[in-house]
């Protein structure tokens, strides 16, 4: 897609970008740029948006979809609840 800019240096992006859409303006290393649409997180969420939290929720779902669970009202579960409390 080729897109001009018109006497302001103005441009007009495609019908998908809604209006009043953030969008993060990314200067490459070759001198192209590149238009994200972002969204939005409330601040009391930002902590689980954080790399090393995206990384252990990765590893947590990994571990349930590998059946690694233990049920927390069995014995197991309450041995794994009792480690937690030690100091």
């Amino acid at each position: 897609m080729i897109i001009l800019a018109d006497a302001r240096r103005r441009i007009t992006l495609p019908a998908s970008i809604q209006p009043n859409q953030p969008l993060d303006l990314i200067a490459e290393p070759d001198g192209s740029f590149r238009l994200v649409p972002m969204s939005t997180i409330p601040q009391h969420q930002a902590w689980a948006w954080t790399e090393d939290m995206r990384k252990r929720i990765a590893e947590s779902l990994a571990e349930v979809h590998a059946g690694r669970t233990i049920a927390l009202k069995s014995k197991a579960g309450k041995e794994f609840l009792a480690q937690l409390d030690k100091p």
